[in-house]
């Protein structure tokens, strides 16, 4: 994607930090962390998302590889009584059951539901049996569940 971009006469600035945008109702340009300033018509930045699951992990509950919880289909963790459920909860895709980073608010509104009907009784399982990741252009830029 990198190579692409920079074949279109795009500028990519990888492990740089913008510490201001500035222009006068667009982007003009962007001051960078080590004090240069760079002419900009548009700024996309890629940020990322990792749980902090330390103090889980030392409590025992089980994680993935990437931080989110293990949870079951009553979005009930390892330990009794606790559940997870959104950017920290695991999600498994449609097609290979793998954990996947797929973190939306309609995602996480679904398993909200599941685990609060579940606080006082499992009865309620997570209907939804992976997430499929979907983009429309040469590069994937959101993700979006299969179904609420």
């Amino acid at each position: 994607m990198e190579d692409d971009l920079r074949s279109n006469g795009i500028a990519v600035m990888t492990g740089t930090k913008a510490s201001e945008i500035t222009g006068r109702g667009k982007v003009e340009a962007v001051k960078l962390d080590n004090r240069a300033t760079v002419r900009a018509e548009a700024v996309i930045l890629a940020t990322g998302i990792t749980p902090n699951s330390i103090v889980a992990q030392e409590a025992g509950l089980s994680v993935n590889f990437d931080g989110s919880f293990k949870v079951d289909n009553y979005m009930r963790t390892n330990c009794k009584d606790i559940f997870a459920i959104g950017d920290c909860a695991e999600k498994r895709c449609f097609f290979t059951n793998r954990n996947v980073p797929v973190l939306l608010a309609s995602t996480a509104a679904l398993e909200a539901k599941v685990a609060a009907l579940n606080l006082f009784g499992l009865k309620y399982l997570r209907e939804n049996k992976g997430v499929i990741s979907a983009f429309s252009t040469k590069y994937s830029v959101k993700h979006t569940p299969l179904r609420e």
